[in-house]
C-alpha cells in the first residue's frame, strides 16, 4: 500500500496516468547465491496504469505490479543497459527510470505499533496522525534519482523517507507528498477515496503539462542551473 500510494501521489503531481517505479529488490533467493559473501541486489520495475475509480482498485493492480516486479527482478545487468539504450534510441531519448522506492524494513509489518481502541477505528487512526513529525536529514550533490521513496527500520512507527532531486521538486513539495501519502491511507481506512479527489486531499498541486522550461530557465539545459540542484531527503514518521 505504500508503494501504490506513493506511485499515485506521483502521477497526481506529474499528470501521468502510467506511472513508472524502480523497486530495489533482494535477490538472495537462488542457491547459487545464498552463500555469496557480498550484496545480492537489483531493481524491479514496477509499471502502474491509474484507472477511472477509487484507491483502492489501484491497490489491487499494484499488488499484483509490484509481485512482478519483485518476481523478474534478477537479471543480467549488461543486458538490461543495452535494452534500455536501444529502447533510447527508438524514443529518440533515455528512458527516465529515476523514480525509486524502497522497503527496507526487517518484518513484513511493524508489530510494535501503538494500539489503537477500538481496533481498527478510524477516528483512532486518524487521532495517531497529531505524532506525525517531518523533518530534514541531508542534502547530496550526486544521486541517481529523481525522486526515491524509502521506508524506515523503526518498528514502533511508519518511517517514510523521500529523497527529491530539487531541481525538479522543491523541499515543499517532498513535505507535501510525504504527508500526503498518510492523509490518502488515513481516509482509505475509514471510506472508498476516488482517484479525482485524491489532489485535493492530499494538498497536492499537479504540475502544468506541458512545462515550458525555457521560460523559466531561459539558455539552460533541461535540468535548470547546475547551482541550484541538489538531493535532499525529508523525512516522516507516523
Amino acid at each position: 500500500m505504500l508503494t501504490t500510494a506513493s506511485a499515485v501521489l506521483l502521477g497526481v503531481l506529474t499528470g501521468h496516468r502510467r506511472v513508472v517505479m524502480q523497486l530495489i529488490v533482494a535477490n538472495r533467493h537462488d542457491p547459487r547465491t545464498a552463500a555469496m559473501a557480498g550484496t545480492a541486489v537489483q531493481d524491479g520495475l514496477l509499471v502502474l496504469d491509474l484507472p477511472d475509480g477509487t484507491f483502492a482498485d489501484v491497490v489491487r493492480a499494484g499488488h499484483r505490479r509490484a509481485l512482478m516486479a519483485y518476481r523478474n527482478a534478477h537479471y543480467d545487468p549488461y543486458r538490461m543497459m543495452a535494452l534500455r539504450e536501444e529502447v533510447g534510441r527508438e524514443r529518440g531519448a533515455p528512458v527516465d527510470l529515476s523514480a525509486y522506492f524502497n522497503d527496507t524494513r526487517t518484518a513484513a509489518h511493524w508489530p510494535n505499533l501503538p494500539r489503537v481502541e477500538p481496533a481498527g477505528d478510524p477516528a483512532a487512526v486518524a487521532a495517531l496522525t497529531e505524532r506525525t513529525r517531518f523533518f530534514l536529514v541531508g542534502a547530496w550533490d550526486a544521486v541517481d534519482a529523481t525522486v526515491f521513496f524509502a521506508t524506515g527500520p523503526a518498528t514502533n512507527t511508519c518511517q517514510l523517507y523521500l529523497l527529491t532531486d530539487t531541481a525538479c521538486l522543491p523541499r515543499s513539495t517532498a513535505y507535501a507528498l510525504l504527508g500526503g501519502v498518510e492523509r490518502l491511507l488515513v481516509r482509505a481506512v475509514a471510506e472508498e477515496v476516488a482517484l479525482d479527489e485524491i489532489a485535493e486531499l492530499c494538498g497536492i498541486v499537479p504540475i502544468e503539462r506541458p512545462a515550458v522550461r525555457e521560460a523559466a530557465f531561459p539558455g539552460t539545459p533541461e535540468g535548470g542551473p547546475a547551482t541550484t540542484r541538489s538531493r535532499e531527503v525529508a523525512g516522516d514518521h507516523a
